[in-house]
């Protein structure tokens, strides 16, 4: 797999969720690259505008999708594109975050992306678009991360949906 960071993100330093980062070119050429290799193509994308041109790019999916907006759901679920939507991040970043040496800056941003991550979340969900279990494991102990199931549920997903994120539809997208 290839990922490309289309926009910037919640700990990463100095950028924003919200803006991005490659253009279309850019963001086509590395998917072309990653298909000439026999490879899929993830994109690091918050921002609406960066998660449209990684989609429009030839993306496989797109992690994190924060503020993806009415168009970019109706682009992924066209194209069959994959989120990947780490609803759960929320809760330890914004809990034990300070406590391990987490930024106020990322904090910061973790608050400012986790309801309409969550919001959008529901709404792609709701429209169909294809979904699969987001951990963004670097930033919380591995142990915690079965806690997406139930938040994912809780914004929205049946249980066996949320099981079929984890399972069917992740090994879909990553063939």
């Amino acid at each position: 797999m290839i990922k490309a960071c289309a926009t910037g993100g919640v700990f990463s330093r100095n950028t924003a969720p919200g803006i991005q980062q490659l253009s279309l070119e850019e963001l086509t050429a590395i998917a072309d690259e990653a298909y000439f290799w026999g490879l899929k193509a993830a994109a690091h994308a918050h921002c609406a505008a960066g998660i449209k041109a990684a989609i429009r790019g030839g993306f496989d999916t797109i992690e994190h999708a924060s503020f993806i907006d009415d168009e970019g759901i109706q682009l992924a679920k066209e194209r069959g594109t994959f989120l990947s939507m780490d609803v759960f991040n929320t809760e330890y970043t914004l809990s034990q975050g300070a406590a391990n040496g987490v930024l106020e800056e990322n904090i910061a941003k973790e608050r400012l992306v986790s309801k309409a991550q969550r919001d959008h979340f529901r709404k792609a969900n709701a429209a169909g678009v294809k979904m699969v279990f987001g951990s963004d494991a670097g930033v919380m102990p591995h142990e915690s991360i079965g806690g997406q199931f139930a938040i994912m549920v809780k914004f929205g997903m049946t249980p066996i949906q949320a099981i079929r994120a984890a399972t069917v539809n992740a090994a879909e997208a990553l063939g």
